[in-house]
């Protein structure tokens, strides 16, 4: 199968912001004509261009015409059908997060709040306490949907919410192929990354969920990609723009501030390989200038609540012990020094209300969220078995290819610092909140980029440091991403 895909370096995806705009257009075109049809139809209509795409690419496979850049684009291809598929058959108040009701205190009503009234929350009760980019950016879309459909009752109109998400998941792709070219990826290493993130089952989950974490997620990948292009290019354009990404991911979920220490550190090594005075200056300053723009923008809220509500800086809204999400009445080593794989198979879906243990719940978490499912059962357990297997495998590769001094410098720092600070968090966080819902996958979205980076980097190295073995580790790592994908588009179009 490798020998039968062009050899060339992969061609510089469209420039600019058209890509982003064409994905805008997709989107409302689909909503605008598909919304609201039967929940069969849309999976059959999904079903039909993904088979469309896999003739296409079987086509062009056996008639040599497989370029590198073509499977690339059929990979991008089917991630957006599956992205904004499962957004149209599914209600924006069915599998999200914190969805809460329209006048309440959670998402709904912070979207709704906005919406309705034109203004910010009068107080930081219940979820009011988050940054609002992501609710502001539903309530937008909202207004733009009732002119183009006055009479639209509310509940419609939350529907037309959902395209803000399913925005923000149809990008990261384009910007994943693009971080991954300014870090010089390989061409096969860029192929697998891609396909894990396309057909990765957390994407179409988020898309429709009117909450703030897909957009922040987005807002982070931006910014690990203008990072990597400051660096490459040290102008103060890409500094500015690096400075407004990631404010603005800050002001979408405060987790988004997760970012800034890997920017620093390439700040850092950037003004350590000035060799003159004068340089170093004119990187200083660019420094302050960087600071002067991203600090206020992306601290505002945070410094409004505190001056009107004394809500202190990092808050997370307090939840009792009593209630039915405790867990921290298990033992240290049953949530966080055991794996029972068995459970994988007596129930294929999470229960925040009873489950403990930390990673049997990201396995299946980052599968099928906290929600369960009635159809496709019949591909819940290879989709869990598969993902444990890769899971597994991008641990072994990240280490490996951390260790690896001949690898470039900058994806290792990147993608390696990013999956340190993102679990390192995550295990904190749920020491100090030991809950259900702290255990939720979407907490550390992130780690696939590095995940599947480092699954990538780690083929490339095998076939240079170990012939032999790539001859038939290599087949079998593209065959598992694609069994992978197969069986993830299966679960979500059954």
């Amino acid at each position: 199968m490798q020998r039968r895909i062009a050899k060339h370096r992969l061609p510089n995806p469209a420039a600019g912001p058209w890509p982003y705009v064409g994905i805008v257009c997709g989107l409302a075109i689909s909503f605008v004509c598909l919304n609201g049809l039967p929940t069969t139809w849309i999976k059959t209509g999904m079903l039909a261009v993904l088979g469309a795409l896999g003739l296409l690419t079987g086509y062009w496979f056996i008639h040599r015409r497989l370029s590198t850049s073509r499977l690339l684009a059929a990979i991008v291809a089917a991630g957006l059908v599956l992205r904004i598929g499962y957004m149209l058959y599914t209600p924006y108040d069915l599998r999200g997060h914190d969805i809460g009701t329209v006048f309440g205190s959670q998402n709904a009503g912070y979207v709704a709040t906005i919406f309705l009234y034109g203004r910010l929350p009068s107080t930081n009760a219940g979820l009011f306490y988050h940054p609002p980019v992501a609710f502001f950016l539903d309530a937008m879309v909202m207004k733009g949907y009732a002119l183009l459909a006055p009479g639209k009752s509310i509940t419609a109109l939350f529907e037309a919410a959902k395209l803000v998400p399913a925005f923000a998941s149809c990008a990261l792709l384009v910007v994943c192929r693009r971080f991954f070219r300014e870090l010089d990826f390989p061409r096969r290493a860029t192929l697998i990354a891609m396909a894990v993130l396309a057909f990765h089952p957390t994407f179409f989950i988020l898309s429709a969920s009117i909450n703030n974490d897909m957009l922040m997620v987005f807002w982070m990948a931006v910014s690990l990609l203008y990072t990597v292009k400051w660096y490459k290019n040290q102008t103060v354009r890409n500094i500015l723009a690096l400075a407004v990404v990631i404010a603005l991911a800050v002001t979408t979920k405060v987790s988004g501030v997760m970012v800034a220490p890997l920017t620093a550190g390439v700040f850092l090594a950037a003004l350590w390989q000035q060799r003159s005075a004068a340089d170093r200056r004119k990187r200083i300053a660019q420094f302050g200038l960087f600071a002067l723009v991203c600090l206020p923008l992306g601290l505002w809220y945070a410094v409004r609540n505190w001056l009107l509500f004394g809500q202190p800086f990092g808050y997370v809204l307090p939840m009792s012990t009593n209630g039915p999400l405790y867990i921290g009445w298990h033992s240290f080593a049953s949530r966080f020094l055991s794996f029972p794989v068995w459970q994988l198979f007596t129930s294929f879906f999470c229960n925040p209300y009873g489950d403990y243990n930390l990673w049997l719940y990201l396995v299946k978490n980052s599968m099928f969220g906290e929600f369960t499912f009635t159809s496709g059962l019949v591909y819940a357990a290879p989709l869990l078995m598969l993902n444990l297997v890769l899971i597994v495998l991008s641990l072994i590769a990240t280490v490996w290819v951390l260790r690896a001094e001949e690898m470039p410098r900058l994806p290792r720092f990147l993608l390696g610092g990013l999956w340190i600070l993102q679990m390192g968090s995550f295990l904190v966080f749920n020491l100090k909140y030991p809950f259900g819902c702290t255990m939720d996958f979407r907490y550390i979205v992130p780690t696939l980029f590095s995940g599947a980076g480092f699954l990538g980097l780690a083929v490339v190295r095998l076939r240079r440091r170990c012939p032999a073995a790539a001859r038939w580790a290599v087949p079998a790592a593209g065959w598992l991403v694609f069994a992978f994908a197969v069986v993830s588009a299966s679960f979500y179009i059954s």
